[in-house]
């Protein structure tokens, strides 16, 4: 069982989602009360966690939070933590938990109205992202009082066995006074060895820690042209794959991979979808949009069976004649596909755009999609979702992949909802344009509220420089891609 426990440890170390953003952000319905969960993982383990929980309705009462570790599911896990109101806020609730293993963990959230508890499972990674270092000012105090308490503990025992069994009227014997001498050093050695094997017991401490550290997983990237197609491949050369130490991936939202091709001067960007080679489990091909040569980051956002997500960064080079290669199978396009381009029919407005933000500060992302003749049209599924978003910020190395329910895996989603035994919120609850009214029913008719419009969860970011945004959505048959930029300050 210990084995078993430290193989799980290793291969959480490989796995993060985003890049450069703690926060896990959900937006839906529990039961039929609108909420928005956000969830700060503190970048180390054991860390707490700020759980912010923001309810769209007056009808409850009583907000409860729990941390519940993948592995050991629902039976190993403490006792939920009442989130309790926010002075000042109306319908926000906080509260702060522990997550003291590498992995993926459930966030379970419950809203009591009435007699009624109604439950929702936020899916967030757990991880070691750095190892913060102690300031020069604490590492000198620190080193002071373990000299004080090194000779305040021999002290202790040197006197205590000199004096007492002396009656204080009596005079130290001589012989005492030596022997305590000699108590004195073999005190002295016992607490430096001691202190000896508490600096060996935190190195292991620390060299366990440090293993944990997040590492991305393993993988080539190149671009190939077989049978005058251009084909980008990703193989996963991760010895942990390979020797099957770490989960199986599997779909989001009906991908097995999603992934955002991104120039290096940002004037292009592709969402592409690839899939798994048929020779080899290992490696997901994909057609090259027509895109133009140059530079490119590749972003790959993949989903484990365990519930951990992982963005890898990689970043290739688009030559204009690559490698052939003259044994192989062309991928099929898949449909859902899509890239920028000059020739779109449709423009994206963001409602409440502004140039600049303060760190930290909420960002509301609310577009409205119109035609050539600025008549606003209605939105249509894409890829299961009323809209797709991708941020980055080259300069603070930040990619961030949200849509209307937020930034979480609607896969992990799932599999919390099933080791819950909770029916899924991807089929019953997911509010797919950002609409707290929007339900599944309302999405699948294509009806909406209010034509054209989707509306994302706030993002707030606390890093300072220029970010630049690309919204997605479809509509009259047409997916529209947007760029948007603004600088946090």
């Amino acid at each position: 069982m210990k084995k078993r426990h430290l193989l799980f440890i290793y291969i959480f170390t490989f796995l993060a989602a985003d890049i450069g953003h703690l926060n896990s952000i959900y937006e839906g319905v529990a039961g039929d009360i609108p909420v928005r969960v956000i969830v700060k993982t503190p970048g180390v383990v054991p860390g707490l966690a700020d759980i912010n929980i923001r309810v769209f309705s007056d009808k409850v009462h009583k907000v409860t939070a729990r941390p519940i570790y993948w592995h050991a599911g629902e039976k190993g896990a403490p006792p939920a933590d009442i989130a309790y109101p926010v002075k000042g806020e109306n319908n926000l609730y906080s509260t702060q938990l522990w997550l003291m293993n590498f992995g993926s963990y459930n966030v379970q959230v419950k809203l009591y109205s009435g007699e009624e508890v109604f439950e929702i499972n936020i899916p967030v990674n757990s991880l070691a992202l750095d190892i913060k270092q102690m300031e020069g000012s604490l590492e000198i105090i620190l080193l002071v009082l373990m000299l004080l308490l090194i000779f305040g503990a021999v002290n202790i025992i040197t006197i205590s066995y000199r004096e007492s069994t002396i009656h204080p009227d009596d005079i130290l014997p001589a012989e005492r006074v030596k022997k305590s001498r000699y108590v004195m050093v073999v005190s002295f050695v016992l607490v430096l060895g001691i202190i000896y094997s508490g600096y060996k017991w935190w190195e292991d401490v620390e060299k366990l820690y440090a293993d944990n550290l997040f590492q991305s997983l393993q993988t080539e990237v190149e671009i190939v042209n077989i049978k005058n197609r251009d084909i980008l491949k990703v193989t996963i050369t991760d010895p942990a794959i390979s020797e099957g130490r770490m989960p199986e991936i599997i779909p989001d939202h009906g991908k097995i991979m999603h992934m955002y091709l991104i120039k290096d001067d940002l004037s292009v960007l592709s969402h592409i979808h690839p899939s798994r080679s048929i020779e080899n489990n290992h490696v997901f091909e994909v057609l090259m949009p027509p895109v133009p040569i140059g530079n490119y980051s590749v972003y790959m956002d993949i989903t484990y069976e365990s519930g951990l997500t992982e963005t890898i960064q990689k970043t290739i080079e688009y030559l204009s004649q690559p490698e052939v290669v003259k044994n192989g199978k062309v991928p099929i396009r898949d449909p859902d596909d899509s890239w920028t381009h000059a020739k779109m029919q449709h423009k994206i407005i963001w409602l409440n755009r502004k140039a600049e933000y303060l760190s930290e500060e909420e960002i509301k992302l609310e577009f409205q999609t119109f035609n050539s003749k600025m008549v606003s049209t209605k939105l249509e599924p894409y890829i299961q979702m009323g809209g797709h978003g991708a941020l980055i910020s080259p300069e603070n190395n930040v990619f961030i992949h949200f849509h209307p329910i937020g930034t979480i895996s609607m896969a992990s989603q799932q599999i919390f909802d099933k080791q819950q035994e909770l029916a899924s919120n991807a089929a019953s609850g997911i509010c797919y344009y950002g609409l707290p009214s929007d339900s599944a029913k309302t999405y699948s008719e294509g009806i909406q509220s209010n034509i054209g419009k989707v509306s994302f969860p706030p993002l707030s970011l606390d890093k300072a420089g220029d970010y630049f945004m690309w919204v997605q959505v479809k509509t009259e048959g047409e997916v529209v891609t947007e760029k948007f930029s603004f600088r946090v300050m």
